[in-house]
């Protein structure tokens, strides 16, 4: 005697369920972590900023040593940046922010945006005047 199965719609929609679920397990793929990312993400930032230094007429030696100091100036230097350019209350471009840092680049001046004078006194130099609410954003920041 042979079994007939007979599918039903709720059996199809199970069997469907199940096949895509496994074959979604099967395929996923790794992504990178958030440290991986931002790790690609400071390296590519130093790199501009080593393009930028070298556009402006430096040797590609000191150009790289500029912009390695600029980095272990501030661990958390292009975290705070991020932060930063993501507020709705400033329109910053990145242009604007890769000069100054190219300028604090050439100068060899630290960057220090932990403190809340350190981060006015690198907004102000790209934008003289700010609102009691950019202010206070900045103050928020840097909590």
């Amino acid at each position: 005697m042979v079994k007939i199965f007979v599918i039903t719609r709720d059996s199809l929609l199970f069997i469907l369920l199940v096949s895509s679920t496994s074959y979604a397990l099967g395929t996923s793929t790794t992504h990178p972590t958030q440290s991986t990312l931002q790790q690609r993400d400071v390296s590519q930032k130093a790199w501009d900023v080593e393009q930028a230094l070298l556009a402006k007429g430096l040797e590609k030696q000191a150009a790289k040593q500029k912009s390695e100091k600029l980095l272990r100036s501030s661990p958390t230097l292009f975290q705070k940046l991020t932060q930063l350019a993501s507020q709705k209350d400033f329109q910053l471009s990145a242009e604007s922010i890769l000069e100054q840092l190219t300028l604090y680049a050439l100068y060899e001046k630290p960057c220090k945006l932990d403190s809340y004078s350190g981060m006015l006194g690198f907004l102000q130099k790209i934008s003289p005047q700010l609102t009691s609410k950019q202010l206070s954003t900045v103050r928020s920041l840097t909590l």
